[in-house]
């Protein structure tokens, strides 16, 4: 059987950034070994070739100190960095923060977009460092990390969301939890603009309540959610009995005030920050995952024949062509009977670009795998010409996309050894229908 692959292509590459940009890098605290990160995230950064002027933390602190809250805590958030960033004329700042936890350093790093405040990037790196050549190392793979969360961030389809952590009594946990979280979304390909914990706890200690108990109502995370501008706020609270932990988080909808997705953790143990690591990221993907209300479409459009392939924008293929395998539709017959429900140029793209196709000896056609191992089979009906003649039953597959372009609309085009998108056919041509459902 022939086979090729389409690669996937991420929807935010850094080669998108035409420009190179400047970077400046700040390390929290006052750990001996922070000089030499800084030393390698500038050198990391500034070696993938997409920056310049990589600002070194010096420069941060010594503005820093003449703040009274940095004094007292040693902490800033996001958006006090944000307004440094623009002070120092960079475009991003990257933030690393090292601790240590259960014996082991814990190294979580962020990429702040300075103009709109936006968490961009993350990476996070933990484990025991007994000599020099363990620390590079676990450098080396926080900044590549980071770097490749760039890429892994699909900032068109995504929405903005902050993350609150409750108080569990154990810092380590905390942190760890929340930095988790925070990773986790912005590397979903479904949100964006992460919101980092701390931004909401300096505005929640200003409030009574929150500093007498450390919890705050869904209403008042709402109007924070508002106030930060984000679309979603993500809760994780955290509880403990006979040395157990109980995480039960859910997705809320700022505008609405609703609940769009939840997951809870029942019983785990966290002795570790490799334990923390692995639940914060299930409950992560859980709660980035497809919404209740998605999840209850998906249910009925599955029920009618459509397959969810793990796309990022969401989109349900049907798993048959529209009046069988060999009819074939002129664009205008084919806009008139299934309007909306024909795939958009970008979705034919989304196809291509993010799934594998496998092409089938025996009748023709293509199995089209998508990114969770769902499939498709698309027939290579051919086409028929506006004279009626029809060619390349079983070699060539054809089918329309909802975009015109004048006398011709964009298709699909597939043989055995090559898939293309943005392929014009004349709009008298008759080509094959395979219909879509929008979350």
């Amino acid at each position: 059987m022939k086979r090729f692959f389409v690669f996937v292509l991420s929807a935010l590459s850094l080669t998108a950034f035409a420009q190179q940009k400047k970077v400046a890098v700040y390390v929290t605290g006052d750990d001996p070994i922070n000089s030499i990160m800084g030393d390698h995230l500038v050198d990391g950064i500034a070696h993938d070739g997409k920056y310049i002027a990589v600002e070194r933390t010096a420069s941060f602190l010594n503005e820093l100190v003449k703040e009274q809250s940095y004094q007292r805590t040693g902490a800033v958030d996001d958006s006090e960095l944000s307004r440094l960033g623009k002070q120092f004329g960079v475009d991003y700042v990257c933030v690393a923060t090292p601790f240590d936890v259960w014996g082991e350093k814990y190294i979580s790093a962020r990429m702040i977009d300075v103009e709109r405040a936006e968490v961009i990037a993350t990476s996070s790196v933990n484990g025991k460092i007994e000599n020099s050549t363990q620390f590079l190392a676990l450098l080396s793979t926080l900044t590549k990390g980071l770097l490749q969360s760039f890429e892994q961030s699909k900032l068109a389809n995504a929405k903005k969301v902050a993350v609150y952590v409750t108080r569990t009594g154990n810092k380590d946990v905390d942190i760890i939890l929340g930095d988790q979280l925070v990773a986790g979304f912005a590397t979903s390909g479904r949100y964006l603009a992460i919101e980092r914990t701390q931004g909401f706890l300096n505005q929640l200690s200003k409030e009574q309540a929150y500093q007498q108990t450390g919890a705050v109502d869904d209403s008042d995370l709402m109007r924070l959610g508002k106030q930060f501008g984000v679309q979603y706020v993500c809760v994780a609270k955290t509880s403990q009995l006979f040395g157990d932990y109980y995480i039960a988080s859910r997705l809320i909808d700022v505008e609405h005030g609703e609940v769009v997705n939840s997951y809870k953790k029942d019983a785990v143990q966290l002795g570790s920050s490799q334990q923390v690591v692995t639940v914060a990221k299930e409950i992560a993907t859980k709660l980035s995952d497809k919404t209740i209300a998605e999840q209850l479409k998906i249910e009925s459009y599955l029920a009618q024949g459509y397959v969810d392939l793990g796309l990022p924008s969401g989109t349900l293929w049907k798993n048959s062509n529209e009046g069988g395998d060999n009819a074939r539709y002129t664009y205008d017959e084919a806009v008139s009977k299934f309007g909306n429900n024909l795939p958009t140029y970008q979705q034919l793209r989304e196809l291509k670009d993010k799934c594998t196709w496998t092409w089938i000896d025996i009748g023709g056609g293509c199995r089209v795998t998508g990114p969770n191992g769902n499939s498709i089979t698309l027939p290579a009906a051919g086409n028929r010409r506006c004279n009626g003649d029809v060619y390349l039953v079983g070699a060539k597959g054809l089918y329309w996309s909802s975009t015109p372009l004048g006398d011709n609309a964009w298709s699909l085009y597939f043989v055995s050894s090559a898939v293309d998108v943005g392929y014009s056919k004349y709009r008298c041509y008759g080509l094959s229908v395979r219909l879509v459902q929008n979350l």
